[in-house]
């Protein structure tokens, strides 16, 4: 038994920030979210951006503390992390038990980002019978209009079941401690297409001309193939409309799970760190675009981030913060650092650019993919090759071979290249010597060939595999 803290960090699936009660948005998504934030120890910083544009660069620089150039997860369907760099299971003291509940197979199996954790469970519908167990499943039944689709037997619409049984075994895990634990959630039921449950159908939908039957069907027929939705030429502003409700009842449904953990974790030990964020945000319609491919918009890179129990941070929530800063600063607060490590420590240091990265294969290879129903089709972005984003809290620049670019933000249309030329000279500059300081590093080939439900999944919610 020691004194050291434990950390529950939960990573939320594609929410972005500006959907969220925390910023300036009309719609109170998460209250839950607010309530940790607004708490004695808690904290929403107002500028997180991810590492990436979707979960598996995301959740690699989370669960070992680097870069993408460090950890090499991009894109490409065949990688996984490297031996050579450990996880954060692998980097704590023996008596912190270690625990990995997700729902999205990139920020598990599907990297190898399941190594060293002491148990891991994979809650999807096709493996609830091994991973969840029979006494949750028991218990989710009478949920199905809470957190399920209602009588229906589309199983893609009991979506929300996976939160909610998630959450139920972290409960019981959270339950069972007495020593210091590492719990990582990855809650995977606010990925597209954005089906809530019966009860939360209808939370935003006062403003349509349709029904919210009408507008889950849009949401889900619309989103059954990401690639088709994009050669399409993206939503009509009704379907647009639609979407986005059925997006913001999806974020509050989950929102509420988060709300019953953290108070679970409060039950148990009001001196955890818990971390909660998002993987990336997604785009409902911007460029015509959907889902998180192809750029490095801040609908996709700006998102939630609210801790509870971190220390010496309050400085810090208007300035730029990365994951893996949060990460440091946790771990540092229970004793834990590595020289692996590439964060800055919130108490100490700080960050006056934000830095994201897109693979350029992985985007060509999503381009050949929205060309088999649209041979014509043409991209209405300038980055096709590895793109990098480096964001302050008012500007950003985007760099890659094709082009570079500068925007004021919000706008993230107009390029002032010309216009600002003295800020982009000094954005230009930090950013080539940021580059010329993280030369990508390969990621390792898969050995094994995955999992069949697994592949199922990734394929289900539009990944390439």
């Amino acid at each position: 038994m020691t004194n050291r803290q434990s950390i529950v960090w939960i990573t939320l699936e594609s929410i972005r920030y500006d959907h969220t009660s925390l910023s300036d948005y009309d719609r109170d998504t998460t209250p839950s979210l607010q309530r940790i934030a607004d708490g004695t120890e808690g904290n929403s910083f107002d500028h997180c951006i991810s590492h990436g544009n979707w979960t598996g660069t995301s959740s690699a620089s989370i669960l070992t503390g680097t870069t993408p150039p460090t950890h090499g997860i991009f894109g490409e369907s065949s990688l996984v992390l490297s031996e050579d760099i450990e996880t954060i299971p692998e980097l704590l003291p023996e008596e912190m038990t270690t625990q990995s509940l997700v729902s999205n197979p990139n920020a598990g199996p599907a990297r190898g980002l399941d190594r060293g954790f002491d148990d891991l469970r994979y809650v999807v519908p096709s493996r609830l019978r091994d991973d969840v167990g029979l006494w949750t499943m028991a218990k989710s039944t009478p949920q199905l209009w809470s957190h399920g689709g209602g009588l229906t037997a589309d199983i893609d619409r009991h979506k929300g079941l996976t939160s909610y049984m998630t959450v139920d075994l972290a409960k019981r895990f959270v339950a069972s401690q007495d020593d210091p634990y590492f719990m990582y959630l990855h809650l995977g039921s606010s990925h597209h297409p954005y089906l809530p449950p019966a009860a939360y159908l209808d939370a935003f939908t006062d403003e349509l001309t349709i029904s919210p039957q009408q507008a889950l069907d849009i949401a889900q027929s619309r989103y059954e193939d990401i690639h088709e939705l994009i050669a399409d030429g993206g939503l009509s502003p009704d379907e647009r409309q639609a979407v986005e409700a059925m997006y913001d009842a999806v974020i509050s449904h989950v929102d509420y799970c988060v709300g019953e953990l953290f108070d679970a974790i409060q039950r148990n030990s009001d001196d955890t760190i818990v971390v909660v964020t998002a993987d990336h945000g997604d785009l409902l319609d911007e460029y015509d675009l959907a889902g998180h491919k192809f750029v490095l918009d801040d609908a996709l890179i700006h998102v939630p981030l609210v801790t509870h129990g971190l220390d010496g941070v309050d400085h810090q929530t208007g300035e730029v913060v990365q994951h893996i800063d949060v990460l440091e600063t946790a771990l540092s607060q229970i004793g834990v650092e590595s020289l692996q490590f590439e964060g800055s420590n919130l108490r100490t240091d700080s960050r006056t650019l934000a830095v994201t990265q897109r693979s350029g294969n992985n985007a060509q290879e999503n381009l050949k993919q929205v060309r088999e129903y649209d041979p014509k089709y043409e991209l209405p972005i300038r980055h096709l090759q590895t793109a990098t984003s480096f964001r302050s809290t008012e500007d950003k620049l985007v760099h890659s071979e094709d082009a570079v670019e500068l925007f004021a933000l919000p706008d993230e249309q107009t390029n002032l290249k010309d216009r600002h030329s003295e800020k982009y000279e000094e954005m230009l500059t930090e950013a080539r010597r940021w580059l010329d300081e993280h030369e990508t590093r390969p990621a390792a080939e898969r050995e094994q060939e995955l999992d069949s439900d697994i592949k199922d999944h990734l394929s289900d919610m539009g990944y390439l595999v």
